[in-house]
């Protein structure tokens, strides 16, 4: 699979690796809808996870994607800018990613471009800040 995406992607996939039943890609933030529609394409239907990570030097989005078909795992790690960082919504690839990027825009600031409703969903909406950010 990493063969295939690579030759699609050549300059979009910058880290690539396999584990057990788990694909591991660092993917550009320009690439990352037209991967996951391919990922969509290929099998994998079940967004299992969206979170972030601040791990104090840079912040990620990770998406696991799972292939009911495969049984496998797509695990995609995005960087985006901690302060005004954005990312194009992969709700119109698996719909079931909305909500995960609601959490992901209430606790950390990642602002998703065409979530058809981003808004907080655990903060009050006059919270201020992002609780989840290393500051």
């Amino acid at each position: 699979m990493i063969e295939r995406l690579r030759e699609k992607f050549p300059k979009g996939i910058l880290e690539s690796s396999e584990h057990g039943n788990e694909t591991l890609l660092t993917v550009e933030p320009a690439v990352l809808l037209d991967l996951c529609r391919q990922l969509n394409a290929a099998g994998f239907d079940y967004p299992a996870d969206l979170t972030a990570v601040d791990d104090g030097k840079g912040l990620r989005v990770v998406y696991r994607i799972f292939s009911t078909s495969e049984r496998r795992y797509a695990v995609l790690s995005v960087p985006v800018a901690r302060r005004g960082g954005s990312l194009p919504s992969v709700s119109s690839v698996w719909r079931g990613a909305e909500w995960f990027e609601r959490e992901v825009y209430d606790l950390f600031g990642v602002h998703f471009r065409g979530h058809p409703d981003l808004r907080r969903i655990l903060l009050p909406e006059d919270w201020e800040g992002h609780p989840l950010l290393k500051e």
